[in-house]
């Protein structure tokens, strides 16, 4: 066993393959904003030696080292045959890992995605991408040419990138999006089953509105997702590229109609860029729940991946609350002392009264704002 030893201030490779089923975590990897958290599975065999044991198994106190670690999420090209021959490197995103755990043979890595590895040059059927030979060099000599490893840690580097700002105007994160779309789709020709279409998504922006307000990713439960308002209007924007012709299929929004009710709800992918619309309103609700959002297709020529989010459906719950109390504030003013003394056998004091049931609205309201 390579005795290496674990340096926190290192950078952690997360690579994914080509090979099936892992070709369609990219998909999902595309889609998603920054601040989404995802999940890699690696077999024991596929992590780097110095988060192992003696004996070759995977070691809880060295897995724990990878918590908070920054890393480079990179698509490999594979080819297999006895081994699993290496063509190119893509490095696609950073990341930030955020839990890391042993689950029997398999090692699980949550991540939170952030900005995306820029690429200048556009893709070439001829040449390498340009960030190539720069991870390349990173690795190990036994898997630059040869998948022995698919998580490790490497010494430092640096590649520049650019941010995920949601938004449509953001032609630069949306222009060098295209360019690893690109990318990834010359590695899928080299795939076996190359004859499906791959079609990329990327979420682009939520809007509110009922409030004119461009939604941000928050914290769902212990998910991240976004945060919705019960009674409240919202528009969702995608683009969708593909670099080959396509028939027309339609992407269906998938929610919980007891929740949601969709005014426009499919959106056809029409090729090669486009931009998808989708329009929904949330349920009027006496309670937040937590629910998902899942785009799907049921066109089998295409690999979409399989794309959802969280989403927490909140409501002002003192909504319910204040309404009857300010009836019994008014009735009380106006039903004089005579019914006041009749309820509570005590005399009867306007400003007292007024005083305390504001006081309990405010209560109220507080601590329905508290628990939403």
């Amino acid at each position: 066993m390579n005795k290496q030893v674990i340096n926190t201030d290192l950078p952690i490779l997360l690579l994914s393959s080509t090979q099936d089923p892992y070709f369609r975590d990219i998909f999902d990897i595309m889609f998603y904003p920054s601040g989404i958290h995802y999940r890699f599975r690696y077999q024991t065999k596929w992590v780097s030696d110095e988060f192992k044991d003696m004996s070759g198994q995977l070691d809880d106190s060295k897995i724990n080292f990878l918590n908070g670690r920054d890393a480079i999420i990179v698509l490999i090209s594979t080819q297999k045959n006895d081994t699993f021959k290496l063509h190119e490197f893509l490095p696609v995103r950073e990341a930030v890992i955020t839990n890391a755990r042993i689950v029997g043979d398999f090692l699980w890595i949550d991540f939170e995605l952030g900005n995306w590895v820029t690429y200048v040059e556009s893709a070439s059927f001829s040449a390498p991408n340009e960030h190539h030979e720069t991870i390349k060099g990173l690795m190990p000599e036994d898997s630059k040419t040869v998948v022995t490893r698919l998580l490790l840690q490497t010494k430092p580097f640096s590649l520049a990138t650019v941010s995920d700002n949601a938004g449509l105007n953001d032609m630069d994160t949306l222009n060098n999006w295209t360019k690893i779309t690109t990318h990834i789709s010359n590695f899928h020709l080299n795939r076996a089953d190359s004859k499906k279409i791959p079609v990329f998504l990327k979420f682009m922006k939520m809007v509110d509105t009922t409030k004119n307000k461009n939604m941000k990713v928050v914290d769902v439960g212990d998910q991240k997702g976004f945060e919705i308002t019960s009674d409240h209007s919202y528009n969702l924007d995608i683009v969708e590229y593909t670099n080959q012709n396509v028939q027309p299929f339609d992407l269906e929004l998938k929610t919980d109609e007891k929740l949601i009710s969709q005014t426009a709800g499919i959106s056809e992918i029409r090729g090669k860029y486009d931009l998808l619309h989708f329009n929904f309103l949330c349920a009027s609700l006496s309670k937040s729940v937590i629910t998902t959002f899942s785009f799907e297709s049921s066109s089998k020529d295409y690999t979409i991946g399989k794309l959802f989010f969280w989403a927490k459906v909140k409501t002002k719950r003192w909504n319910y609350v204040i309404g009857p109390l300010l009836v019994l504030t008014i009735s009380a003013l106006f039903a004089g002392d005579e019914f006041v003394n009749f309820l509570t056998g005590q005399p009867f004091n306007g400003g007292t009264l007024v005083i305390g049931l504001v006081g309990s609205i405010l209560s109220l309201v507080g601590t329905q704002y508290l628990r939403k």
